[in-house]
């Protein structure tokens, strides 16, 4: 009914939610440590976007090693392409894609490719894309999984079927 009435999601239940729909985590990061970015009331107030949004980072520790906070989700800012060539490289396996070079802005159509891939190999599990203009979430899920993701939040991933 009204905004004030609404239920106030703690960020220990957006964890425990997320870790339920398969995004974790890594064992090493404690609830402290997601303190070092955002205060309890930001993870409050925007429920899982804000969590998604950190979880996803790649960050540099005081002795500037990279943390990864989860490896099921990824967040970056889509003027990331510093080279044509960004998108060469895939395994051992040869693919022949078709994908636009526009500056510094990541083509979304790779993500794409890659679920395409995933149909080929019969996987059940796809990739989700959250487009936030300057920056998106991507994480690989399946389509029960984004249903409830999506469910819980305001903002609304694509289903890269």
């Amino acid at each position: 009914m009204f905004g004030f009435f609404k239920k106030r999601i703690t960020l220990e239940d957006q964890i425990n939610t997320l870790n339920e729909l398969g995004i974790r985590l890594e064992t090493t990061i404690s609830i402290d440590y997601l303190f070092e970015y955002f205060d309890r009331e930001e993870y409050e107030q925007d429920p899982y976007y804000t969590l998604l949004t950190v979880m996803g980072g790649e960050f540099c520790n005081e002795k500037d090693e990279l943390v990864i906070i989860s490896n099921d989700v990824w967040h970056f800012d889509m003027e990331c392409v510093e080279d044509e060539d960004i998108y060469a490289e895939l395994s051992n396996k040869e693919y022949n894609w078709e994908l636009e070079y526009n500056y510094d802005w990541f083509d979304i159509g790779f993500v794409e490719k890659f679920s395409d891939l995933c149909s080929e190999l019969q996987l059940e599990e796809r990739y989700i894309f959250l487009n936030l203009e300057q920056d998106c979430i991507i994480s690989f899920c399946t389509l029960d999984q984004y249903k409830k993701l999506n469910k819980l939040m305001k903002y609304k991933f694509e289903f890269m079927a």
